[in-house]
């Protein structure tokens, strides 16, 4: 989706002409927070009513105002989701997955950063390594005589401050019927501690990943 982002919130490199307003928090998200809380309280039904009538049904994000990207025919359509029919009887792996595209497509970059990250964290749906908290600034810590600590990476997943992976997006694709599972530790497509060198290039090529 990055993308897709970047053309529809390019602004000509200055957002801050008279076209444009400051995004807060749009009403899509609203929708999509109380379609969350219904299938949270399983209330299958009144998810679906609501996820029909959100971006995921209607295709429509108001936000106020018309995008530069949009004006301008950088984009031909600043909404890229919708077109989605729920009946209520999808199951509810299926629904928040419905929930988890909606956030990544529409939402993503409209009133703020990480709202992906922040569903996903809700849900327990990051990958392994993934920081599921951010650790306090090390010169506060300096400054405090406390041990400096962090979150994240593969190493520390499962302990506290990073996901596990055991119930991943990419596992809830597969509960929801779209996707193979990858299983938790595999990290067949990461380079070697994320550093790209002739080895890991070529591992990658080997296993038909694009290289540059």
């Amino acid at each position: 989706y990055s993308n897709y982002f970047s053309g529809r919130l390019w602004s000509g490199n200055d957002w801050w002409q008279e076209t444009n307003d400051v995004i807060l928090f749009t009403d899509t998200e609203t929708d999509l927070l109380r379609a969350e809380a219904q299938v949270m309280l399983n209330q299958g039904l009144a998810a679906a009513n609501t996820l029909n009538n959100s971006t995921a049904g209607t295709g429509t994000t108001t936000i106020g105002f018309t995008l530069y990207s949009e004006t301008n025919n950088i984009v031909a359509d600043a909404t890229l989701s919708g077109g989605y029919n729920f009946t209520g009887t999808e199951t509810k792996a299926q629904q928040q997955f419905a929930l988890m595209r909606e956030y990544a497509v529409e939402v993503a970059g409209l009133g703020g950063a990480g709202t992906n990250w922040a569903f996903m964290r809700r849900h327990d749906l990051l990958q392994e390594g993934t920081m599921t908290m951010f650790p306090v600034p090390g010169t506060q810590l300096e400054i405090l005589g406390i041990d400096i600590y962090t979150f994240g990476g593969v190493e520390n997943a499962g302990t506290a401050g990073t996901a596990s992976g055991a119930n991943s997006w990419t596992a809830l694709a597969a509960k929801a019927g779209l996707a193979k599972a990858r299983p938790a530790g595999d990290n067949t497509f990461t380079p070697n501690n994320a550093k790209i060198d002739a080895s890991s290039i070529n591992t990658l090529s080997a296993k038909g990943a694009k290289s540059n």
